[in-house]
């Protein structure tokens, strides 16, 4: 999944990762979850424009 906000953004997603890192080692042990840090990327949106844009949805930012 895809995840856009403003600058720092990319920074807060890290320290989420970071703070439930022992919850989300258990739960793949333990319930066979995979681990969604690599499933998610974090972007900061610096400049205005398109942010992402595919057939059915454009995103820009001011």
């Amino acid at each position: 999944m895809e995840t856009f906000g403003p600058p720092t953004w990319s920074g807060i997603w890290a320290s989420f990762l970071e703070y439930s890192r022992t919850d989300v080692e258990i739960r793949k042990v333990d319930e066979g979850r995979p681990d969604f840090a690599s499933m998610v990327t974090a972007t900061d949106v610096v400049d205005p424009g398109v942010v992402f844009e595919d057939d059915r949805v454009k995103i820009t930012a001011a």
